[in-house]
């Protein structure tokens, strides 16, 4: 997925795909989330990428969760939370037990979509869209 994301991102100048960065959505009290994949626009990056504690301040525009299956759908619940309420365009939960795809946007009910379904990014990353199937590592099954 990391792969599709950057190629797509890189060859449009659109900004930088993340991997596993921490994230600073609020400081006192204090919420930083590390999402295994993020987009921030290109006018959004920061000058030196993160700072000096490894973080980026603010949040992503696009966050991506991969629930492992020991992950339980709480914690994951309590991520999606965070990062909706700190203003993060859109969160990608990719359930790999489950086999879907969920997008969840601020003020829309998520949408959850199957192998066999495509996704976009909406106003995040114009243009892309891919086959959820292409999005999950191989092998699957």
């Amino acid at each position: 997925m990391g792969k599709l994301l950057d190629t797509f991102v890189e060859e449009r100048n659109l900004g930088v795909i993340v991997p596993e960065v921490a994230f600073v959505l609020h400081r006192e009290p204090s919420v930083v989330r590390l999402p295994d994949l993020a987009f921030l626009r290109l006018d959004r990056v920061p000058p030196d990428d993160v700072d000096n504690e490894g973080q980026i301040e603010g949040p992503p525009d696009l966050a991506i969760e991969v629930r492992s299956p020991s992950e339980r759908t709480a914690d994951v619940q309590d991520k999606i939370d965070d990062y909706l309420e700190y203003d993060i365009k859109m969160v990608w939960v990719l359930d790999r037990p489950r086999q879907t795809l969920t997008v969840y946007r601020r003020g829309v009910p998520p949408e959850i979509l199957g192998l066999e379904d495509t996704v976009d990014s909406y106003e995040i990353l114009p243009g892309f869209s891919a086959k959820v199937d292409s999005l999950f590592p191989s092998p699957r099954r």
